[in-house]
């Protein structure tokens, strides 16, 4: 059998599945598998709509876990009629069967579902920059940031983009402006803002004075300048719900039976970093994690001993490559899962009667990432953008790398190293900040970006 075929039969890992139940099989067993299998569509993420039966994997830790037997019985907690949803984690393909090693009821048939919608998860944060917390069982208050992203409103003129960002504030009090235009490299450049509609004396503002207080005489001129120019705003409408007090206690125990709390979290520039140092050969490796441990405090020293680039802080990883004339992606600590399955809860309060609901269960189906990485139906291409911004950025290193060894043999430079900021290529990532660029496109790219700037992570 050829090398090629072994690698096709390997295992590949497809992440979190949700699977719309259809039938259970109790009298198939697979190999390192429990008894029986679960057929059923996928639901959301990349699957969305594929049909699979799938099995769960034997492992050391997940021997209590719910299996078949559990969700066909009625008096079980985890009863699953058809037409239920299950949640699995660390699924995988061999040989065209699918196996997973853990599941957890998500929703009943009847539940208030939402499939394929960015969710963005935190912790709240009061008005001193406290986290604030439930009274009923101390848990830490999360919120709950959903982009109805099916709901976008594409516009190119003031007045569009105006009616838009009215209807989403009468519709869910809030909106995300993804302002895009063309680079001049190719693609597009981004800034993205959120607009919350606003309260006054315990009651929402009119849509009158929301309106006059966004679109503020300085900021009317931008967005026009930006629509002059080719730019286009999508106008997503944006949604504010609180987690619901036990799935907030269940995150902050670690569980993920509610909430996997680290689904949503980005893994910052050190995570991203890791991955690209990972994908360069032996020698480029070795020589970065060399030159970053001569160059570094000894704080980031110490982080990246105790467990990689993943474990050393964004702002020292953000300095190493500046002295490198390179420029990162920005990345935050919480993102937005591009694709998500949750489920809302009704409670009858008044803590969540203001938006509708609880979010009672949510699983993330992608990876999380930051606002302006989250595509929109102009910018269909943010994701790989903002990967491509790191992997340019590995492409970079190694250039230089080169060049400084060509350098040493040369003797032009008899030191070893990257060469200095002043010497080093166009910083990468993504915007093209070259002065050939800046003045090539005076009148386009370089304004462009300072009018975008203004828009830039913006909350109003």
């Amino acid at each position: 059998m050829s090398e090629n075929a072994n690698e096709r039969e390997r295992p590949r890992p497809v992440g979190n599945i949700v699977l719309k139940v259809e039938n259970y099989d109790t009298s198939v067993t697979r190999l390192r598998c429990y008894r029986g299998i679960i057929e059923g569509t996928a639901a959301g993420g990349a699957m969305d709509g594929r049909k699979i039966a799938i099995a769960l994997r034997k492992t050391p830790s997940n021997q209590m876990v719910s299996q078949i037997a559990d969700f066909i019985d009625p008096s079980a907690m985890a009863h699953s009629p058809p037409g239920s949803y299950l949640a699995f984690s660390n699924a995988s393909i061999e040989k065209g069967a699918y196996t997973a090693t853990w599941v957890n009821k998500l929703a009943d048939p009847d539940s208030d579902m939402r499939l394929g919608l960015p969710i963005r998860i935190s912790p709240s944060i009061d008005k001193r920059g406290r986290i604030r917390r439930f009274r009923s069982n101390g848990a830490t208050v999360y919120e709950a940031l959903v982009m109805h992203s099916t709901d976008t409103e594409i516009t190119r003129a003031f007045g569009q983009l105006k009616d838009a960002v009215c209807g989403a504030l009468e519709y869910k009090s809030g909106c995300v402006l993804a302002v895009s235009t063309e680079s001049p490299g190719g693609g597009r450049d981004r800034r993205t803002g959120t607009v919350w509609r606003g309260w006054r004396n315990g009651a929402p503002e009119t849509l009158e004075v929301a309106l006059e207080r966004i679109f503020s005489e300085k900021r009317r001129a931008s967005v026009e300048r930006v629509f002059e120019l080719g730019g286009i705003v999508d106008v997503v409408p944006l949604e504010r719900l609180p987690v619901a007090p036990k799935s907030a206690e269940s995150a902050d125990r670690g569980k993920r039976s509610a909430i996997a709390l680290e689904s949503f979290k980005t893994g910052g520039v050190g995570r991203r970093f890791d991955r690209i140092a990972s994908r360069a050969e032996g020698d480029l490796a070795k020589f970065l994690v060399a030159q970053f441990l001569a160059e570094a405090d000894a704080p980031a020293k110490a982080a990246y001993m105790d467990g990689g680039w993943r474990t050393v802080s964004d702002r020292a990883i953000r300095s190493f490559c500046a002295r490198r004339g390179l420029k990162l992606p920005k990345t935050s600590e919480f993102g937005f899962a591009v694709s998500t399955a949750s489920v809302l809860s009704r409670a009858n309060t008044r803590e969540s009667a203001a938006e509708g609901g609880f979010l009672a269960k949510v699983r993330a189906l992608s990876a999380a990432v930051p606002y302006d990485a989250v595509p929109t139906y102009s910018d269909p291409n943010a994701l790989q953008r903002y990967y491509g911004g790191f992997e340019q950025a590995l492409e970079q290193l190694e250039r230089t790398m080169k060049e400084s060894e060509h350098r040493a043999e040369s003797k032009e430079r008899p030191e070893t190293g990257f060469p200095s900021v002043e010497s080093a290529s166009e910083p990468v990532g993504c915007e093209s900040t070259s002065a050939d660029a800046r003045e090539e496109n005076a009148e386009g790219g370089s304004s462009e970006r300072k009018i975008l700037d203004s828009f830039g992570n913006l909350e109003i």
